[in-house]
Parts: C-alpha cells; structure tokens; sequence
C-alpha cells in the first residue's frame, strides 16, 4: 500500500494506491495552512478505504519543483 503526497505548491494532493489501483486521492488549496490540514486528510483518506497506518508499505512524497517550505512539510 502506497500513500503519495505532494505539498510542493498550494494545491495540496494525496493518493492511496495498492499497487493496482487508486483506492482514494483528494486534493485542495492548502495555502498557509498546508501543516495543519496535511495529517487529518491523510487519516481521513485512510478511514474512507478503512485502511491503517500500520497497512503502509511506503510513503511517496513530491520533491518538486515548489516551494522549500511545502517540500518540507510533505517530508
């Protein structure tokens, strides 16, 4: 099971992928609150699939181009 996430820009994005489909993706205008929002909509994306954290085979995460500060916040 894959999470991908990308908050290189203001339009933030996940993805919930088990490696032969997409189970869930939701994305949004995150702006300055990129950090506050990112974990509740991952655990939100999660319970929707009713998949666990612990069912994470890796994590993906947008290297860029972007912002230095979204780029840290998705790592």
């Amino acid at each position: 099971m894959l999470l991908a996430l990308d908050t290189a820009t203001q339009l933030v994005g996940i993805a919930l992928h088990d490696g032969q489909t997409i189970l869930s993706e939701c994305s949004w205008v995150g702006g300055r609150r990129q950090t506050a929002e990112l974990a509740p909509e991952v655990a939100l994306t999660l319970r929707r699939v009713d998949v666990t954290p612990r069912q994470l085979g890796a994590v993906a995460v947008a290297i860029g181009p972007g912002s230095f500060t979204g780029l840290r916040i998705g790592l």
